[in-house]
């Protein structure tokens, strides 16, 4: 499964390489055209990069659309996007069950909605139970994967069996009182061995692949001693769907929750946006200071809104990026070269050991009115430490 850390690692990739976003879904795509419009799409934006390419990099550039191009005419793609990266020594395809927003770039990788989409769907873990097991399933960058060897089956067929269970006859009366009391006690306490064991497994899971949410569906009487076995630094990640999903394929367990995963994403985002905003210590908001603090190795968490975007400079010496208008840089006396904050971004994340956190709708309309960009502060090493 794809992470941030290996998308960051793409920054290595010699450059200049094509980097295509391509909305492929075949539900929006019309029967019985000859071209896909995604083609045409291709075709057209290329035209439009290729008039402001330096001459020497036209023919280069022109190559690797072609390649592209070839590569989307005979696909018959399942997927909603994808991504490509097309080098004269590199591919790399990324095929996505999420939209993607059509984009065309030359030159160094351009990684920024890719990131982007890569956190706004952070991985979650799904687990869905009923009175004859559980399954165990990830959710990411929009789809289901179902863990291996992660059934939890009940055999009870013993235990259910309550004393007298068989036809009564007519001098003997049914089980009553203590008995029936006894009987529902064994159930009780064999489903709360179930939910502690699955909830062992659902914790090991949830640290080991760093799953941020966890969605528990099935009936309250599962869910809830299910949620109440998990450690209490979970509890708060977690979210009960009273569905009864344990039985069905992938597909319909990814299709009836989604929405609910994307309600609490943005949920999430805005008490993070919030406490980020009105934070009086530990916390960095502004473009400017942002940047400074980014760069000096002062933040673990950079929060930036979803298609937020700044003119910057940068020195083409020693890296360093402000929104200064000088044609120097202040620090080397290096030339400095005009880049977007999205073009730059990754490259920067990934020197400076940062993680980055893309919010969207409220929580993303909130920190553009605040600046567009923030970020949480590494806490200050002690002079015993340094």
């Amino acid at each position: 499964m794809l992470s941030a850390k290996e998308v960051l690692s793409l920054t290595d990739l010699a450059s200049p390489l094509l980097t295509a976003y391509v909305e492929t879904d075949p539900l929006k795509e019309s029967v019985g055209k000859s071209v896909a419009g995604y083609v045409t799409w291709l075709r057209q934006e290329a035209k439009s990069v290729a008039e402001n390419l330096p001459s020497a990099d036209k023919e280069k550039f022109n190559k690797q659309v072609s390649r592209t191009e070839e590569f989307l005419t005979d696909r018959r793609p399942k997927e909603k996007g994808m991504v490509i990266l097309a080098g004269p020594t590199t591919w790399k395809l990324f095929p996505l069950q999420l939209k993607v927003e059509n984009e065309l770039h030359w030159g160094k990788p351009a990684l920024s909605q890719l990131l982007s989409l890569l956190d706004e769907e952070r991985p979650s873990l799904i687990v869905a139970i009923d009175r004859a097991g559980a399954r165990l399933f990830r959710y990411a960058l929009g789809e289901v994967t179902e863990y291996p060897q992660s059934k939890f089956e009940i055999d009870s067929s013993q235990w259910k069996k309550k004393e007298h269970a068989h036809m009564a006859r007519r001098a003997t009366e049914m089980p009553h009182g203590n008995q029936r009391d006894a009987f529902k006690q064994r159930m009780d306490a064999q489903y709360l061995h179930v939910c502690r064991e699955v909830a062992k497994r659902a914790a090991a899971l949830a640290k080991q692949e760093k799953l941020v949410s966890i969605f528990l569906v099935g009936s309250k009487r599962l869910t809830e001693p299910l949620e109440a076995a998990l450690p209490q630094r979970l509890r708060d990640n977690v979210t009960l769907i009273a569905e009864d999903l344990a039985r069905v394929s992938t597909g319909v367990i990814q299709k009836h929750i989604r929405s609910v995963i994307a309600a609490r994403a943005n949920e999430d985002a805005a008490r993070r946006v919030n406490r980020l905003i009105e934070g009086s210590r530990g916390t960095v908001v502004s473009v400017d200071e942002t940047l400074a603090k980014l760069q000096s190795g002062g933040i673990r968490t950079l929060v930036v809104a979803r298609d937020f975007d700044q003119s910057m400079k940068q020195c083409v010496k020693c890296g360093l990026v402000n929104r200064s208008g000088d044609p120097v840089c202040a620090a080397c006396g290096g030339q400095r070269r005009s880049a977007r904050l999205t073009e730059i971004l990754p490259e920067l994340l990934r020197r400076h050991k940062t993680e980055l956190d893309v919010v969207n709708g409220k929580a993303g309309e909130r920190l553009r009115a605040a600046g567009g960009m923030g970020g949480w502060l590494r806490p200050a090493r002690s002079k015993e430490a340094s």
